[in-house]
This record gives structure tokens, C-alpha cells and sequence, in this order.
């Protein structure tokens, strides 16, 4: 399976943050993270 290189992690919740970065990690999801508390922020960021 090709991996992504950057997958998004929008969420306000450290430990859900934690968990989903880590099941990608484990799984070769993705190359590389950005992490964004709101998606507003997200928007703001990656426009």
C-alpha cells in the first residue's frame, strides 16, 4: 500500500492526538503529521 505523505490530525484532545498519530505510526500510514487543535486553525494554516 503507498503511504501518504502528510496526514492531518484535527482534534482539541491531547490523548485522542496520541492515539491516532500512533496507529498511523504502527500502520505506515503516513510519512509526516500536522497536528491542528480546531479546523479553523487548520484552514488558516494550510491555505
Amino acid at each position: 500500500m503507498n503511504n501518504i505523505d502528510v496526514a492531518c490530525i484535527i482534534d482539541d484532545d491531547p490523548i485522542f492526538v496520541f492515539g491516532a498519530k500512533r496507529l498511523m505510526e504502527l500502520s505506515d500510514f503516513c510519512n509526516s503529521f500536522m497536528i491542528f487543535k480546531n479546523g479553523q486553525e487548520a484552514i488558516t494554516i494550510c491555505q
